[in-house]
């Protein structure tokens, strides 16, 4: 999967559907909302120039801009793009905190079997 395609997804998409969903009021107070992340976003602290890079898009079409402009291939994206779910995550939930509306991501890792 393309660079490009991995973050219009895992990062504008996912941040254009939060924000529209809780404009609208479609997540009531006691809500909550669940991000999936994944282990490969684990290290999101060391990258949060990055990740700051991709919050910097103030809408979806910047973002999509962000995300055409992007010069790593598709894994390191996906990669980016996990970091970046958990940040915003942590973001979010503080920022709901007094909304009574929960934020939380998992972080699912490779299969076994």
């Amino acid at each position: 999967m393309g660079a490009e395609l991995v973050l219009r997804v895992n990062v504008y998409g996912l941040r254009h559907l939060t924000e529209r969903l809780l404009a609208s009021g479609a997540i009531a107070p006691g809500g909550s909302i669940v991000n999936i992340a994944s282990l490969a976003g684990m290290a999101w602290q060391r990258h949060l120039d990055r990740i700051a890079a991709l919050d910097a898009a103030e809408d979806f079409e910047a973002g999509i801009e962000v995300a055409r402009g992007y010069e790593g291939d598709g894994p390191a994206a996906y990669v980016l793009s996990k970091e970046w779910v958990v940040a915003y995550t942590q973001r979010l939930a503080g920022q709901l905190l007094a909304q009574r509306i929960r934020v939380n991501s998992i972080s699912p890792g490779a299969s076994s079997s």
